[in-house]
């Protein structure tokens, strides 16, 4: 695999295939970004917000996309019901848009890798489950044993830029084997911001994994998203 991405049609709209018998359809419409890092391929489904206004009485009047509340819902409400719609679509993506060079992506993956969660103690870990759905959808194995994170960090919201982020993630992942050495991966995340998080994982996977590519999913992105 080298070089451009062909994401195939350009109006964004992702056909999300039904689980019911019969292959009944639903349409969802998406708008799917590149996104750039030190990762070989990467793609953002959607933005997550539209519009964001402080309230004169305190709190925030916020507009989400179609998929962006959906994300919201399960990470924040833990809405459940939102793991297999938002799966299908991550999937589906997948399955009939994210290609390399012409060459669909999905024949050569060999694991999923959810980004290991920031609070290990939390019951509900929205990203890992959702992979996991996207994992039985595409039949590829999903490793949540793969890679873990050694280090406890701040929220990286709270820190003033990519400096001070790539600093603080410094250290803080590890690779469990060398299982998926010379393979291709697929990393997941909720939502893309300043990539700080995917260049530190994209980059342990390289140098202590061996891993020949690494390719990235991000369910969001913020609307000031650099690439």
């Amino acid at each position: 695999m080298g070089g451009t991405i062909a994401t195939g049609g350009d109006d964004g709209t992702v056909l999300l295939w039904d689980l019911a018998p019969h292959n009944s359809h639903i349409r969802m419409n998406i708008n799917p970004r590149e996104i750039h890092g030190n990762w070989r391929a990467g793609w953002a489904l959607d933005t997550h917000t539209l519009s964001s206004r402080l309230l004169p009485g305190g709190g925030y009047d916020t507009n989400r996309t179609e998929f962006g509340e959906l994300v919201f819902q399960l990470k924040y409400r833990h809405d459940r019901t939102n793991i297999q719609p938002i799966a299908e679509v991550a999937a589906n993506f997948i399955r009939e848009k994210f290609a390399v060079d012409g060459y669909p992506i999905l024949p050569y993956l060999k694991a999923i890798l959810p980004i290991p969660p920031s609070d290990q103690n939390r019951d509900f870990q929205p990203v890992t489950e959702v992979a996991q759905e996207i994992g039985k959808l595409l039949s590829v194995p999903v490793r949540t044993d793969y890679l873990t994170k050694v280090k406890r960090t701040v929220p990286l919201k709270n820190l003033p830029d990519v400096k001070s982020k790539s600093e603080q993630l410094s250290g803080a992942f590890v690779v469990q084997s060398q299982d998926l050495k010379n393979q291709c991966v697929l990393l997941v995340d909720d939502l893309y911001e300043s990539g700080t998080t995917l260049t530190e994982v994209s980059k342990v996977l390289y140098e202590q994994g061996g891993v020949q590519h690494v390719l990235v999913l991000t369910l969001t992105r913020t609307r000031t998203s650099g690439n």
